[in-house]
């Protein structure tokens, strides 16, 4: 999943903030269902922000573990601002060591026109290729989210490598205010083939402030 990959004119004119659909206190607990592995729970958990930069250079960074069936798959480091929520490292559990990304990747973005692009390399075939990562964000109705009416933030992140046919995602996110996403539509198209999954919030567990 491109995890998703990160971005103050929209947000003065409307009043949007990044941070506000992105929850980060310690203990945040998110459940998905995915309907690319029927049967399989996706659980996300929100840990203390950490430095994963060094004292010259801080980077603060909030650790989300993936945990999927309970076992963790992968931590994935995001730092979050008002105007911009980015992925900025990923570790693993057989990782000795990470590092952080030479570019982050915009998850959320609140920018001038709600609109941002990032530019990563990324293995194809054998050569590194450019990944240009378009994305974008708007204000959509308000919905009901575990019994409460939200404000909602839709944003829509396009990936894709110089030949579409080898490699290409179109994901559409849902975030509610407060909560964090809600449903992710995700595309991919891979050496000529098609893939499609979509992420549901089946529970939202909001951590306690310390």
């Amino acid at each position: 999943m491109l995890l998703a990959v990160a971005i103050a004119g929209l947000a003065g004119q409307s009043g949007l903030v990044a941070s506000d659909y992105f929850p980060t206190v310690p203990g945040t607990k998110w459940t998905y269902s995915d309907t690319k592995e029927p049967g399989t729970t996706i659980t996300k958990i929100a840990e203390q922000s950490t430095n994963i930069g060094d004292a010259n250079s801080p980077v603060i960074a909030v650790p989300v573990d993936t945990l999927k069936d309970g076992q963790n798959v992968e931590t994935i480091y995001y730092t979050v601002q008002d105007s911009r929520v980015a992925i900025v490292m990923y570790k693993r559990p057989n990782d000795k060591a990470a590092s952080p990304l030479k570019d982050s990747t915009t998850v959320i973005g609140t920018g001038p026109h709600g609109a941002w692009e990032d530019v990563q390399n990324i293995a194809v075939a054998i050569d590194p290729e450019p990944l240009t990562i378009d994305g974008s964000s708007r204000s959509v109705p308000a919905q009901t989210v575990f019994g409460e009416k939200r404000d909602m933030l839709e944003v829509d992140l396009y990936a894709s490598v110089r030949d579409k046919n080898q490699y290409s995602v179109h994901q559409k996110c849902l975030y509610a205010k407060g909560v964090g996403l809600i449903e992710m539509d995700e595309k991919t198209r891979a050496s000529g083939k098609d893939f499609s999954r979509v992420l549901k919030l089946t529970s939202f567990v909001p951590g306690t402030p310390k």
